[in-house]
This record gives structure tokens, sequence and C-alpha cells, in this order.
């Protein structure tokens, strides 16, 4: 019997989804491609978020959180700040 694992679909999902909108942009992406490429349904998806959209959106804010945590803002610095953005 396989367990449920809703937070691993979810990064499944993100990861999919990374690569589907780098590759066709938020336009020209599509659910049922992206849902191939994370291996589940596209009914999943829609279990997640509303659309394309609205995973986008969670995505893109994902990622400007991890930036913003992985390099944290220092005004007095900014010259090593830009830096460290560059060689994330």
């Amino acid at each position: 019997m396989r367990t449920r694992d809703p937070e691993a679909k979810k990064k499944q999902l993100f990861e999919a989804a990374l690569a589907e909108f780098a590759a066709f942009g938020l336009a020209g992406a599509r659910v049922d491609r992206l849902a191939e490429r994370a291996g589940i349904s596209p009914g999943l998806v829609y279990s997640f978020y509303k659309g394309k959209a609205e995973l986008y959106d969670a995505l893109f804010e994902d990622i400007v959180e991890l930036t913003v945590s992985s390099v944290p803002i220092d005004a007095d610095h900014l010259p090593e700040y830009a830096g460290a953005l560059h060689d994330i």
C-alpha cells in the first residue's frame, strides 16, 4: 500500500513548474505537460492551486523567500550583497 505524501507531491510540482515556466513562460506553460513532468495527475495540480497563474505566483514567492533567506540584505554592504546574490 502506498502512503500519501502531499508535501513530496508539492515539491515535485514546484520542480516541474520551475522547468515548465522557464521553458515556456506563464502564457505557454500547460498544466497537463506540467503534471506529466511532475509525475502527477492534472487534477492533483488543481487540488493544490486554482490554476497555473496561482502556481506561478506561489513558485515566485518561494524563490524570493529562498533568495532573501539565503542572502540577507545588508544596506551597509550593498556591493558585497550584490556579489552574494550573483553567486547563488
